[in-house]
């Protein structure tokens, strides 16, 4: 059965920092991951994996995280495959989110708060995505 993936985009309202939305990936229309987040970076815009904060700091003292999505080391090659059908699923949602706001309408593009309740910032920093 080949896999089928889709978007839901929620843009975040006033982006002070780097991300930009948040995402559910929708996969065969039967499973959703929540806690994608499409985040600007320094060449365009990436879409970042979901991730938990570890209770633990580094030795530099900064916030460990650690992804919530992992693949099997099966089959690199459908795993590269498949991390950037996510992420071109994601970022066509995302563009026509950002087009339907741009038109008001705001059924197509529902927008989120920079930090909604029970959702964590975006990091603006690569993952091992």
């Amino acid at each position: 059965m080949a896999l089928s993936f889709s978007a839901k985009v929620n843009l975040v309202k006033n982006p002070q920092g780097p991300l930009r939305a948040y995402a559910t990936v929708v996969i065969n229309s039967l499973i959703e991951i929540n806690g994608f987040r499409v985040v600007e970076g320094s060449k365009g815009l990436f879409v970042a994996s979901p991730q938990t904060k570890g209770a633990k700091q580094t030795e530099d003292g900064k916030d460990q995280y650690f992804d919530d999505v992992r693949f099997s080391d099966a089959d690199e090659k459908g795993i590269s495959e498949t991390k950037s059908k996510i992420a071109a699923a994601v970022l066509e949602a995302y563009g026509a989110a950002v087009g339907s706001a741009g038109r008001g309408d705001t059924a197509a593009a529902r927008t989120a708060d920079p930090a909604p309740t029970g959702k964590r910032p975006g990091m603006a920093r690569t993952s091992n995505w």
